[in-house]
């Protein structure tokens, strides 16, 4: 049984429902950069980097996604589950795709769903949505 906090730079402080840990650990990791810690730039998760050192090779990217997140989360819930799917945009682009996030994570037997849709353009992140079933919301 996992009852890790998640710390946070806002007033909440320390976060503990499955819900606000789960999304805090996935918005950390879309936004960090791997070059924030100079000591610790080895232990950082980042999206950024993976997507700037992989986005030509879309098979070892959706792979180190993957790896990273089951990672991630692992510390923090009791069970983890992540799949990951590249797609082209529905407008023609060069350098353009989206990264499909479905993941779920367990925390002492509550279930907690999060999906995201992420457009990528010449090796950046340009736009989150958050995917629930499927579809964006």
């Amino acid at each position: 049984m996992s009852n890790k906090k998640v710390p946070s730079l806002t007033t909440t402080g320390w976060l503990t429902e499955i819900s606000d840990k789960a999304d805090a650990l996935m918005a950390y990791y879309i936004t960090s950069e791997k070059s924030q810690s100079y000591v610790y730039s080895d232990s950082i998760t980042s999206l950024p980097y993976h997507i700037a050192v992989f986005g030509d090779d879309l098979n070892k990217l959706e792979t180190h996604v993957q790896r990273d997140l089951t990672t991630y989360f692992g510390r923090y819930f009791d069970k983890v589950e992540v799949t990951i799917e590249i797609k082209p945009p529905l407008e023609e682009g060069a350098d353009r795709y989206n990264l499909e996030i479905d993941a779920f994570v367990v925390e002492n037997g509550f279930r907690y769903n999060l999906g995201r849709q992420i457009q990528v353009a010449n090796k950046k992140v340009t736009k989150v949505f958050e995917v629930n079933n499927g579809e964006r919301t």
